[in-house]
C-alpha cells in the first residue's frame, strides 16, 4: 500500500508529459557508463593497455555520435565517484561538473555516492543538470527529497523512452550511520511496478540504470516485466555486447555494462524493433581531438590538488595489485594492522581488511600521497575487536564464500573449489570456540559492513582516531626507509586446494 501515491502521482505525471508526441522515424543511441569512480584522467590497466581511459576521450567519443545526427541518449548507471583523489578532495564537486559539461541526460546513484552521507550527496546533486532517478530507495526523510524521481518519459528519436533506476542495499554497502533515513525497497518489485507506470502511460521502451551487479540484473530481467533495457554497474563487468535475458511474459531484456573506471562506453542502439550494442575503448588514438574547455575545466580541479597529492612518500619494489583470493596489496595492509595493534600495545591474533577497502593497484616505483588516496579513499579508522571463537568461525566462513578477503600472516585458510573450508589455522592452532580472538580491522567491517555481521557480535570493541589512509601512508614510507621499498609477498594465507 506504501507504492499506491507514489505510483498515482508518477502515473498521472507521465501521462502528463507524454501527451502530444508526433511520430518521428524510431532511431535511438543509448550511451551508458558506470563505475567511473571519479578516474576523470586516463589510467593504467595493464602492460598491454598502459594508457586508457579519462573524460576527455570520453567526450571526444560521444560528440562523435552525436555528431552522427541520431538521436543520443547519454546515461550513468552510479559509482560515479570515489576512487581518486578527485572525490578525496572535492567531494564529487568536479565529477557532477564533468558529467554537467557532458551532458549527461539521466544518472542514478550507486553505493559510492553515499560514502559521505546524505548531506554531502545533496550538496554534489544541487548543481546537477542530469535528472537522478531511481525507484526503490525511500529519500523522503532525507536532505535528497528533492533530488531524486523514480521514474521520467522522455521524447528522443522518435520514442516514448521511460528511465527509471535501482540500487543495491545500502547498508552492507555502505557505513549505515551515512544512509540514515533511507528505506531500501525491494528493486525487483520496485522496477515493475514503475515499469508498469510508464508502459502505462505511453512509454514503448522503459530503461533502467540499475546498480545491482551483473547477476542482480539478470535475475530481475527474469523476474520482472516491463523492462527493455538495462544499463548496469557495481559489479564492474565488462560486456563487449548486450547480452539477452528472457523475462517473465518471455520478451527480451537486453543488459550492458561497461567495466570499471570509464575504460569504455558501452553504446546500444533501438531502431524500431532491432537492439544492437557493442563497447568502445577509450585509448590514446582520441587525443588529437579533445575539448580544450573540458581539459581547461579539469585544470582547475587538478592543478590545485597536485600540490598536496604529487608528494612522493615512499617506493614499490614490485606491482602492488589487489584481488581475490589474496594479493600483494591486501596482504600488505592487513599485515600493517597487526603491526600498528602491537605499536600500541593491544594484543591482535590477527588483522583484516576488506577487499573493497582498497580500490586500486599500486605500481612499481614512486609511491605518492594521491596513490595512497586513490588505494585507500575512504574515511576509515582502525578498530579492535574481541571475538569469541565460534563467531571467528562463522566469519571465515563468510570470508571463504567471498573469495577471500585481506587477511594478515597469522591465518592459515585452505578453500575447496567451491569456497568451503577444509582448514583454518591461526597462528598454526585450530581456532577455539570459547577463546577470545583479538582482530585489527576498520570501523566498516566492525559495523558489519561487506556482510561481515560476525564482528558486530563482539566483546570488546576499541575504536580509534587513525585513519587507513594515514597508516598505509606511514607503512609505505616508514617501510621504504627501512627496506628500500614495499614488497609483500602471497603467500599460503589463503589458498584453493
Amino acid at each position: 500500500m506504501y507504492l499506491l501515491k507514489p505510483y498515482l502521482y508518477l502515473f498521472l505525471l507521465f501521462c502528463a508529459i507524454s501527451v502530444g508526441i508526433k511520430a518521428q522515424k524510431k532511431e535511438l543511441l543509448i550511451i551508458h557508463t558506470n563505475d567511473v569512480h571519479s578516474q576523470i584522467e586516463p589510467t593504467a590497466t595493464d602492460d598491454t593497455q598502459p594508457d586508457m581511459g579519462g573524460t576527455l576521450r570520453r567526450q571526444v567519443v560521444i560528440d562523435s555520435l552525436r555528431n552522427t545526427g541520431k538521436a543520443v541518449l547519454l546515461i550513468d548507471a552510479g559509482d560515479a565517484v570515489q576512487g581518486t583523489p578527485y572525490f578525496t578532495t572535492y567531494h564529487g564537486k568536479a565529477e557532477i561538473a564533468l558529467m554537467n559539461r557532458l551532458k549527461y541526460d539521466f544518472i542514478t546513484p550507486g553505493n559510492h555516492e553515499f560514502d559521505n552521507g546524505t548531506a554531502s550527496l545533496a550538496t554534489m546533486y544541487k548543481d546537477a543538470t542530469p535528472v537522478i532517478v531511481n525507484c526503490n530507495y525511500d529519500v523522503s526523510n532525507t536532505p535528497l527529497k528533492r533530488y531524486f524521481t523514480p521514474g521520467v518519459i522522455k521524447e528522443i528519436g522518435g520514442w516514448k523512452v521511460g528511465i527509471t533506476g535501482v540500487g543495491v542495499a545500502l547498508k552492507t554497502s555502505v557505513d549505515p550511520e551515512k544512509v540514515t533515513g533511507i528505506i531500501c525497497r525491494d528493486a525487483i518489485v520496485s522496477a515493475t511496478r514503475t515499469a508498469d507506470s510508464l508502459k502505462r502511460c505511453g512509454a514503448e521502451i522503459v530503461v533502467l540504470l540499475s546498480h545491482l551487479g551483473i547477476e542482480g540484473d539478470k535475475e530481475l530481467a527474469r523476474k520482472s516485466c516491463g523492462i527493455d533495457i538495462i544499463a548496469g554497474g557495481h559489479s564492474h563487468t565488462l560486456l563487449p555486447t548486450p547480452i539477452p535475458v528472457i523475462n517473465k511474459q518471455q520478451d527480451t531484456v537486453w543488459i550492458g555494462q561497461t567495466g570499471k573506471r570509464g575504460l569504455y562506453v558501452g553504446v546500444i542502439e533501438c531502431k524500431g524493433d532491432t537492439r544492437r550494442g557493442y563497447t568502445i575503448d577509450l585509448s590514446s588514438r582520441y587525443d588529437n581531438r579533445i575539448d580544450s574547455v573540458t581539459a581547461a575545466l579539469i585544470d582547475s580541479y587538478r592543478i590545485p590538488m597536485q600540490k598536496t597529492t604529487g608528494e612522493v612518500i615512499g617506493n614499490a619494489l614490485k606491482p602492488m595489485t589487489v584481488g581475490r583470493p589474496q594479493s600483494p596489496l591486501s596482504n600488505f595492509t592487513a599485515d600493517v594492522l597487526v603491526q600498528q595493534a602491537r605499536k600500541e600495545g593491544i594484543p591482535c591474533d590477527f588483522g583484516l581488511i576488506n577487499i573493497g577497502a582498497i580500490r586500486c593497484d599500486i605500481a612499481r616505483g614512486a609511491v605518492t600521497k594521491g596513490d595512497i588516496l586513490s588505494c585507500y579513499p575512504f574515511d576509515n579508522y582502525i578498530c579492535h575487536i574481541s571475538l569469541p571463537g565460534r563467531e571467528v568461525k562463522r566469519l571465515f566462513r563468510i570470508i571463504a564464500s567471498r573469495g577471500g578477503e585481506g587477511i594478515s600472516r597469522e591465518v592459515e585458510l585452505t578453500l575447496s573449489p567451491d569456497r568451503k573450508i577444509k582448514r583454518l589455522a591461526i597462528g598454526g592452532k585450530k581456532i577455539k570456540p570459547r577463546r577470545i580472538y583479538h582482530i585489527t580491522t576498520i570501523d566498516f567491517t566492525a559495523n558489519g559492513g561487506d556482510e561481515m555481521t560476525p564482528l558486530t557480535r563482539h566483546r570488546k570493541r576499541i575504536d580509534t582516531k587513525t585513519r587507513l589512509c594515514d597508516l598505509m601512508t606511514a607503512a609505505f614510507g616508514e617501510t621504504t626507509i627501512r627496506e628500500g621499498g614495499v614488497s609483500a609477498s602471497t603467500d599460503r594465507r589463503i589458498i584453493y586446494k
